[in-house]
């Protein structure tokens, strides 16, 4: 009884262990002799009405309507084996496979090699592929018209490869005041004169993007627009005691300019008017420097750091006293020295 029982027990477990081998042999996608060389999402058999297809049929897939891969089933009647690859991208929702053109089924994105027939009803012999749209995105407007202050403006971006539908964002940079982007759109009425770089970036519905740089010249009048900048680019001294003027010179922009001291002090005695004259009787002696701002019409600005030195009066005399002892001694009268000019 006791060998009829570890009889009983070993053919259980042989037959345990041999069933557990047949699942395992079972469920395992053996392809030894077709297995694909190059990996894809999906591969399988296709059949049109009930009989597997020969080669030359189109097997497509479509993501929202639009074809994304196309391939050709080979002398089996297969798809996606050997050099047929049949790569699907998709970041989310649904596939949908077609045999020349016909509906086979949508399945949900999943990454990694899925085994799917395709079996179709009526689709025709002979099917035209469609074309696939590159996945590399283009922003094909190369570059922007220019605007008036005033006057409304509106220029359309186009892209084309990847996608659709885009969207449209700004990357970098800022548009012209009064200007916004929207739906690849730039329009708006510019409230002020000046040069904008930017760069505007397109995004497909598969989040390819694509990137332009442009430059939007706005101007007073629709003429070119000269960039403002301050032209003065030094002072001449000054001496304690001695009145100094000088007027301060821009160029560009539009219309008259209004100056301001933006960052630093002048001299004591010293001050900046408005028109951009700098004026007054210097009272100590120093080398001082400070920051001009000049603003056009439109409120364009632009500013400039300038240094002034200002000399003691004691220098001065000093120069002029020794210069009249000179002349003394040698018989021979000349002009005493002045020292720097005040103004240029």
């Amino acid at each position: 009884m006791f060998r009829s029982s570890r009889c009983i027990i070993f053919s259980r477990l042989f037959l345990s262990l041999f069933l557990v081998a047949v699942a395992f042999i079972t469920i395992q996608p053996v392809r030894a002799d077709s297995f694909p060389t190059i990996p894809e999402t999906f591969y399988g058999n296709v059949k049109n009405n009930g009989t597997t297809v020969g080669a030359g049929y189109t097997v497509e897939a479509r993501i929202n309507g639009t074809a994304v891969t196309v391939v050709t089933t080979d002398s089996q009647g297969r798809y996606g084996y050997n050099t047929s690859s049949f790569t699907v991208t998709c970041s989310s929702g649904s596939v949908s496979l077609y045999v020349n053109g016909v509906l086979a089924t949508t399945v949900s994105c999943t990454p990694g090699a899925t085994k799917l027939d395709l079996s179709v009803t009526g689709a025709p012999s002979s099917y035209t592929a469609p074309t696939i749209a590159s996945t590399t995105v283009t922003i094909t407007t190369t570059s922007l018209p220019s605007g008036t202050v005033g006057t409304a403006y509106s220029a359309t971006l186009s892209s084309s490869g990847g996608t659709s539908p885009y969207t449209w964002s700004l990357s970098s940079g800022n548009l012209p005041a009064g200007l916004t982007l929207n739906n690849g759109v730039i329009s708006g009425t510019p409230t002020s004169a000046a040069t904008s770089t930017f760069t505007i970036q397109a995004t497909d519905s598969a989040s390819n993007t694509a990137i332009e740089t442009y430059s939007v010249t706005i101007s007073t009048d629709g003429s070119s627009y000269s960039t403002l900048s301050i032209s003065t680019s030094s002072l001449s001294n000054g001496t304690v005691g001695t009145s100094y003027v000088k007027t301060l010179a821009a160029t560009g922009g539009s219309g008259s300019y209004i100056w301001t001291l933006t960052d630093g002090s002048l001299p004591d005695g010293v001050s900046l008017s408005s028109a951009g004259t700098i004026s007054g009787t210097p009272t100590s002696s120093a080398t001082y420097s400070f920051t001009v701002m000049a603003t056009d019409s439109n409120s364009l600005n632009t500013s400039k750091t300038l240094s002034l030195y200002i000399a003691s009066a004691a220098t001065t005399t000093s120069s002029t006293t020794s210069s009249t002892s000179s002349s003394s001694s040698s018989g021979t009268p000349t002009s005493p020295s002045t020292g720097s000019s005040s103004s240029q």
